[in-house]
């Protein structure tokens, strides 16, 4: 009797529109390993849930499973964004275990209601009979093409991992405007992943010295001592690189500089928006939300391409040259 225990990784994803197919399950090939795409509730059409598994069985070792896992996960998200799609493929904690700091430590609005509790990722369990992640209820509108997603996954297997933290975290928080039915949520998280890359930046030692000389020829000239003082501090407040700049310094690093002038309009309206200085029609926002996600995917997928990625044929279709 064989009673080698093997094991079998369960990968539960949220899309952002369901897929439009009559498949109670889809295969396909992950890194040489049989990947079955189904419902999270038995025999239901996979058109008609925006939670999905993917399962692959048969790993001689749990560290295989687990390593095999993490791999598809990372490789799951990068497809949805090309393909824009969008999916959220868990943190590798539950959301339930992520309270409001966490979020607003990056930048982001708390969990929405969408995202239950149960919510995980990868699962490695051992290869016997199949438990059932928890369902969740979802309002079912937009479709797509699962030919797109499965083949950006074909397309990505032999690609290198995106390795960079920032990067990895604006690629997630990205899905994550693109599952979004909120516009003006849509609009926050995709200039929150851009943002996220500048934080860091920061002046080269000459030009710290030069705000600081400035700032004391300032002090030094003539006026009155109140306002000299006062200009002179706000000349060393900029001793900090605003986002605005830290963002063109990374347009700039990428060879994306031909994307500043529609970043800096786009920001401009975003701003006018939530500081109230300007009214948008319903249309307007819709408006601005799509072509803000776009303009922050395009970047993004272009700072994945200048270092060494490939991109999937689908992402020009979505989001053009890049």
């Amino acid at each position: 009797m064989n009673t080698t225990t093997r094991f079998r990784l369960l990968l539960q994803v949220r899309i952002g529109k369901r897929w439009r197919t009559d498949q109670i399950a889809l295969t396909t090939t992950f890194a040489g390993q049989d990947v079955t795409i189904r419902s999270t509730k038995k025999d239901q059409p996979i058109s008609e849930t925006k939670w999905i598994i993917f399962e692959t069985r048969g790993f001689p070792t749990e560290k295989e499973a687990r390593d095999f896992g993490e791999r598809l996960q990372t490789t799951v998200e990068f497809a949805a964004l090309c393909s824009h799609l969008g999916a959220y493929v868990g943190q590798d904690e539950t959301l339930d275990s992520l309270d409001e700091d966490y979020f607003l430590s990056k930048g982001l609005p708390p969990p929405p209601l969408w995202f239950p509790p149960e919510t995980d990722g990868v699962l490695v369990l051992q290869d016997d009979d199949e438990p059932l992640f928890p369902s969740a209820q979802v309002a079912l509108t937009v479709v797509a093409d699962p030919a797109q997603f499965l083949g950006a996954l074909g397309e990505l297997e032999g690609q290198p991992l995106i390795t960079e933290h920032a990067v990895t975290q604006s690629v997630w928080i990205l899905n994550l405007a693109l599952i979004n039915t909120g516009r003006l949520a849509k609009i926050i998280l995709a200039f929150s992943a851009i943002e996220a890359l500048a934080q860091d930046e920061a002046w080269s030692r000459d030009q710290r010295n030069l705000i600081e000389r400035l700032a004391r020829e300032v002090e030094n000239g003539t006026g009155e001592d109140g306002e000299q003082s006062e200009v002179a501090d706000a000349i060393r407040r900029l001793s900090r690189m605003g986002l605005r700049q830290g963002v063109k310094r990374v347009l700039c690093r990428n060879d994306l500089s031909h994307l500043q002038t529609e970043w800096a309009k786009l920001h401009d309206r975003r701003s006018n928006l939530f500081h109230g200085r300007q009214q948008l029609t319903k249309p307007e926002i819709k408006k601005l939300a799509a072509d803000t996600v776009k303009l922050c995917c395009r970047i993004i997928l272009g700072i994945i391409r200048h270092n060494g990625i490939k991109l999937p044929s689908i992402a020009r279709s979505h989001f053009g040259n890049i």
